[in-house]
């Protein structure tokens, strides 16, 4: 069920800049909170003996709640932006669980005096407490497909999310990495489902049951843009998907990179290409990161702004 409607300030979904400024400030809040977790936990494990725990920890704790309030109020401003979206995510209640966990530790560890006797079990907490921090400040919507262990995240699952979040910082929001950048794909379709909002406009494509690389694919002209993609390369070894899905997941790009290159919001029932990539060996999902779009007769460069 989509609850745009009920929140009062739908437009965050949409707005080029409201949704790319709250994401700097969460950014802001988790660097504020983790970093004064660090310093805190680093003394508790008994680095710089010389400084006073309890006047270090009043200090900490005051700019952790700081930035701890900052992520509040971001995040639950992004959350208002789409909370149907949101709570239909198991990943995104998994994470808001492990928040209510960190703090009953946090609350366990004072209640049984942790900074007076920083013993192996407080100091077992800490950790805990930090690695429940960078869950709570990462961004989770990259992970629902990706593909971890010979299988595959479904799209509203989320399994030992805690573990990857601390060890794998490369798949935070709106990164390639996760992607098989080597091997560009081409899809072609009619439009089933748009979502044009933020983090970025998505796509439920129906692939033609024809599928083809068009004869003039190689040769076509290709638009400049700020970072260095050799498209003419790509368009050259660009290949069909081996997979016979006929409905593919298109991430496309953050909403203000999309008013950059002035694409017109796409509506359903619209026929585009994309030339983009999927997971390593097409494993998970049918999901592909758009490279380039091709509508409308023009065509897209999706990775940065027009050069």
């Amino acid at each position: 069920m989509e609850l745009e409607g009920l929140t009062g300030i739908p437009w965050l979904a949409s707005n080029a800049f409201a949704y790319p400024a709250l994401e700097s400030l969460h950014i802001a809040g988790i660097a504020l909170l983790v970093g004064n977790l660090v310093l805190l936990e680093l003394r508790v494990w008994g680095l710089a003996p010389e400084l006073p725990l309890r006047p270090l920890a009043r200090l900490s704790l005051r700019l952790a709640l700081s930035g701890f309030a900052v992520l509040l109020l971001s995040g639950g401003l992004m959350f208002a932006a789409n909370p149907g979206d949101m709570l239909a995510n198991r990943a995104f209640v998994v994470k808001m669980a492990l928040i209510a966990l960190g703090g009953l530790n946090a609350a366990l560890f004072h209640a049984r005096g942790g900074l007076d006797h920083p013993d192996r079990f407080a100091r077992g907490q800490t950790v805990l407490s930090l690695g429940g921090a960078m869950v709570r400040g990462h961004h989770l919507r990259p992970l629902d497909r990706l593909p971890i262990g010979g299988f595959a995240m479904h799209k509203r699952n989320f399994i030992a999310g805690g573990l990857v979040l601390v060890l794998r910082p490369a798949f935070a929001h709106h990164g390639w990495s996760s992607f098989d950048q080597t091997r560009p794909l081409y899809v072609e379709g009619q439009a089933a489902k748009v979502a044009w909002r933020n983090p970025h406009a998505e796509i439920e494509l129906e692939v033609a049951s024809d599928l083809k690389l068009p004869a003039d694919l190689a040769g076509r002209a290709l638009p400049a843009q700020s970072a260095p993609v050799d498209g003419p390369a790509l368009l050259k070894t660009a290949a069909l998907p081996t997979r016979k899905d006929r409905r593919w997941h298109i991430e496309l790009a953050p909403i203000a990179r999309m008013e950059s290159w002035k694409v017109p919001e796409i509506r359903p029932g619209e026929t585009v290409a994309i030339l983009g990539f999927t997971f390593p060996g097409e494993k998970g999902e049918a999901v592909l990161r758009a490279e380039y779009l091709f509508a409308g007769g023009k065509i897209y460069g999706l990775r940065s702004a027009p050069a």
